[in-house]
């Protein structure tokens, strides 16, 4: 029995092209009656499985493996793209759309796409056929390793390692040979689709970019009197734009540094987030195609099951803008250091590996050494603020349709250096904090414990200062010195409750004074640790300084 392919006939000859294309349509088979005229007029289509995977293929859709399970993508120029059902049904209306509608069937084509349209759930369930989409060549992604990160621009790709920016044509793509059914085969490595940036990449001398708008920003964000501060958020954002995985991770907290009873914000966190977007990011991309993908923060809940639904196969960067007040980091432990789940109601749980982002005007408790291992914090200067914004200073907005090419060239150089940055000299191991120790305190306790344990430490009267007792951190013995009796904790309760009567009105407890002691401790930057010991039934705690010329 002849098929639509066999009998279509192109609009001219010569047409070799729109030929084999439509010889591609021999899965649409046809039964169908002559009538008085000699036309021939179809009942009704059966499909050919067989021949219906290859035209798949043939439109570049494949079965993709990734940790256990699949999904379907689409390749063209090996430049990957995560599809879902809906849109390989468009692509296959298109593609019926472009074949010629010249041929011995009469009315054909409309009856093949109302055959197509009324066969959704028999032509594109992934249940069904679509999992026999596998090809034994693979897809290979060229990945970010060790020692290099690439970005893909409209007229070429970046090498970034630690010696700097290298430009590169795509022709020059890393390939390899592998052996396929017993034959050599090169296989020539792809990349998603939501990797390529709709802009030209063109190198911008050093002494130029840093006279640009972003990287005065970034100064004046760090505290430009301090220097050391602007190396350090450099490395920080090169850490999360290169997506190479196998390694120590950790998120990135970006704070304020404003002491005020409220959260402030307007420091620049938000912009710092959507600079990564703007170079990780293609324009216009949708969630599914993001390779930095931001979530509320406000909205998230560890315990859904689909709080990373939106994220793509492609994705490599999780910003948590904004989270609630007394954030539980903990909720994020195994999604940092083991992976995330990204689960879909329709489809089975998919593994991703990314790094996280959080700007968020509060604090976020880190009380022991678990949490500060999966956790990097750097606050921004107050510089900016809800009466000085980048606009005051800079008098266009940032990432907007005013920036030019030039623009958006400077701003290129200066994140991929932030990148080469890190991998010259990696994670910051100590960061020069400016009042972030202060602010969690004030999170954590109250204003006025903090007041009364300042005016005891530090206040003008002798008489009602803590003792503090010299120690170091490593003394000859392996122990701190004792050389001062410790302060009564009864004694030093009690004068709070005096000190602070509302306190005392709401049955303010010892236990949570010995947790705030603690926490006033931890964050002070005199005192290394505090112990309480009890002796003949009197509790007494005992301060220890910091070995500050250490």
């Amino acid at each position: 029995m002849a098929t639509i392919g066999q009998l279509a006939v192109a609009a001219r000859d010569g047409l070799q092209e729109k030929k084999a294309q439509t010889d591609r349509y021999m899965c649409f088979v046809p039964e169908w009656t002559e009538n008085a005229k000699g036309n021939k007029l179809i009942n009704k289509f059966s499909l050919n499985t067989d021949e219906y995977l290859n035209l798949l293929k043939w439109l570049g859709f494949r079965r993709y493996d990734t940790g256990g399970k699949w999904i379907v993508v689409r390749v063209i120029d090996n430049v990957a793209e995560e599809i879902e059902e809906v849109h390989l049904a468009d692509a296959l209306m298109q593609h019926i759309n472009e074949m010629p509608t010249s041929h011995t069937y009469y009315h054909a084509h409309q009856k093949l796409k109302n055959y197509v349209y009324n066969s959704t759930d028999f032509l594109f369930n992934k249940k069904s056929k679509l999992q026999y989409l596998y090809d034994k060549t693979p897809i290979v992604f060229n990945n970010d390793n060790e020692k290099e990160a690439f970005f893909y621009f409209r007229n070429g790709f970046v090498t970034v390692t630690k010696s700097g920016l290298q430009f590169k044509p795509y022709a020059q793509m890393a390939s390899f040979t592998a052996t396929i059914d017993g034959e050599p085969t090169m296989i020539k490595k792809t990349i998603w689709k939501s990797q390529l940036l709709d802009r030209d990449f063109r190198k911008v001398p050093t002494e130029i970019y840093q006279k640009f708008d972003w990287y005065l920003f970034l100064q004046n964000i760090t505290q430009k009197e301090v220097p050391e501060r602007l190396d350090t958020l450099q490395r920080l954002l090169g850490y999360i734009m290169h997506s190479y995985m196998n390694t120590k991770l950790k998120a990135v907290i970006l704070t304020d540094s404003a002491i005020s009873e409220k959260a402030e914000g307007r420091s620049g966190k938000t912009l710092l987030g959507k600079s990564v977007q703007h170079i990780l990011n293609p324009t216009n991309a949708t969630e599914i195609n993001k390779v930095a993908s931001e979530l509320n923060g406000k909205n998230f809940k560890a315990d859904d099951t689909f709080r990373y639904q939106t994220l793509g196969l492609g994705t490599k960067v999780v910003i948590l803008n904004d989270v609630k007040p007394r954030f539980k980091f903990d909720q994020l432990f195994n999604d940092i250091t083991e992976g995330l789940d990204r689960t879909r109601k329709t489809e089975a749980p998919v593994k991703l590996y990314c790094k996280f982002l959080i700007p968020t005007n509060e604090t976020i408790e880190l009380p022991s050494g678990s949490y500060k291992d999966r956790a990097v914090e750097f606050e921004l200067s107050n510089h900016y603020n809800d009466k000085w914004e980048p606009l005051n200073d800079f008098k266009k907005r940032f990432f907007g349709n005013e920036w030019t090419d030039e623009d958006w060239a400077c701003f290129d150089n200066i994140m991929l250096q932030c990148v080469s940055i890190y991998l010259q000299k990696g994670m910051p191991t100590t960061i020069k904090s400016i009042n972030l120790e202060k602010r969690k305190l004030l999170s954590e306790c109250t204003k006025e414990f903090v007041e009364f344990m300042d005016i005891k430490f530090f206040g003008e009267d002798e008489t009602q200062r803590i003792l503090m007792i010299p120690g170091t951190d490593y003394d000859e013995k392996g122990e701190y010195r004792k050389h001062h009796s410790g302060t009564q904790a009864d004694e030093l309760y009690n004068e709070y409750l005096i000190f602070n009567t509302d306190a005392a009105k709401r049955n303010f407890t010892k236990h949570t004074f010995n947790s705030y002691i603690k926490k006033y401790t931890t964050y002070s930057e005199h005192l290394s640790k505090v112990e309480d010991h009890r002796s003949n039934g009197v509790k007494k705690y005992y301060f220890f300084t910091k070995n500050l010329e250490k």
